[in-house]
């Protein structure tokens, strides 16, 4: 069945369409365009009135949200944490492991490796994102130290074959020992490497980076911190044209010049907003689980008995209302960061990202307040 969704406003990845059309089926979008169209050939006719509609949103970081988490490795946490991730207006999402031993990330991956692909009613599990367990523990975070380990290239080869092939991104400490070699084993196998949780130096970073590492975990959290005379991990992140960087835009883990400073360093074109949501994510104040770690989340923030930060209660529609509506980053910038970047980052941007023809049929359509009215997933028009 083809559907016309006409009088919307068209975010394109460098202008966005004023009164505009988008013509599309199931299986993808078939044109879009400025108005007048035909509308005899389609079979359904939607009118906008004015609202805005973008590309789906893609959480490539997302442990879980609505009381479940992917290390859960049941086939009830993927469903749940799908159906709410595509409410906020994700119609794809990589499931995220932590650091954990080596049988329950196995778990895990078996788990989501099954399940990859479209869940009913709910958003895409493209693959999964491991995070962890080869970390700093100067810069763990809220990954449990006591699993904390050298990259170990038996064992990634045990996670790709639980996983199904379905793993896109390791993230690691480059100075770990055999860090290096990893990083080039898994770029050999089509993997990203990105660097996270660590305590590197500029040198090891960009040791890495000549590797094959081509993204930053969270820049800016979990990761030695820049001095001027030791730029560190951040300051080969920000100069380097080869790396995507993961910013977590909740007004809690980055100073909102924190946020400007990575996108004026990097440009719109290499930053990726993520959620990292955990278990916590649109449930209400209380303790909950990551890792085995107690976690209080109280509002909105979710911290460790230390204090450390345990993830976000974020979701990727809230993160790019922020950047537009708070810190005045313009539709297609942010779209850019929240759409067509991370699909790119994982090499499905001939998929995914934009509206244009040929691409899925993945769309969020939002009004002039940006409240969230309609998110299409396949063709499939679920309303907010």
């Amino acid at each position: 069945m083809q559907t016309l969704l006409k009088h919307v406003n068209i975010i394109g990845k460098d202008s966005v369409i004023d009164s505009g059309y988008v013509l599309f089926s199931e299986e993808s979008i078939i044109k879009a365009g400025k108005q007048p169209i035909n509308e005899t050939i389609a079979d359904r006719v939607i009118d906008g009135k004015g609202s805005y509609v973008a590309p789906g949103l893609i959480d490539l970081h997302n442990h879980g949200r609505h009381g479940y988490d992917c290390m859960d490795a049941t086939e009830k946490a993927i469903e749940t944490i799908a159906r709410h991730q595509l409410k906020h207006g994700v119609t794809a999402f990589l499931g995220t492991t932590m650091t954990q031993t080596k049988e329950n990330i196995l778990a895990a991956l078996k788990n989501a490796g099954k399940m990859t692909g479209l869940i009913e009613s709910g958003s895409e599990l493209l693959g999964v994102y491991v995070e962890g367990p080869y970390f700093s523990p100067e810069k763990k975070g809220a990954q449990p130290l006591s699993e904390i380990r050298d990259p170990d290239n038996a064992e990634l080869e045990a996670m790709i074959e639980a996983s199904d092939g379905t793993i896109k991104i390791v993230a690691l400490a480059p100075e770990r020992k055999h860090a290096i070699g990893t990083i080039r084993y898994l770029r050999e196998r089509n993997i990203h490497v990105a660097m996270g949780h660590t305590n590197a130096t500029f040198e090891e970073a960009h040791a890495a980076i000549r590797a094959g590492a081509d993204m930053a975990t969270h820049l800016f959290n979990g990761m030695r911190a820049f001095h001027h005379r030791e730029p560190g991990i951040i300051g080969a992140c920000l100069t380097s044209d080869d790396v995507y960087a993961e910013l977590i835009v909740d007004g809690i883990h980055l100073h909102e010049k924190t946020v400007e400073l990575a996108i004026r360093s990097k440009t719109p074109e290499n930053i990726i907003l993520i959620s990292d949501a955990m278990r916590a994510a649109d449930m209400p104040n209380g303790e909950y689980d990551l890792g085995g770690q107690t976690v209080f989340m109280k509002g909105g923030t979710a911290r460790l008995k230390d204090g450390s930060l345990a993830g976000s209660t974020l979701n990727l529609f809230d993160a790019v209302r922020r950047m537009v509506k708070t810190y005045g980053y313009d539709y297609p910038e942010v779209f850019r960061m929240g759409s067509l970047n991370p699909a790119k980052a994982i090499d499905m941007d001939d998929r995914f990202g934009e509206i244009a023809p040929g691409k899925a049929s993945d769309m969020i359509v939002f009004d002039q307040e940006f409240d969230l009215q309609q998110v299409i997933k396949s063709g499939q028009i679920h309303r907010i």
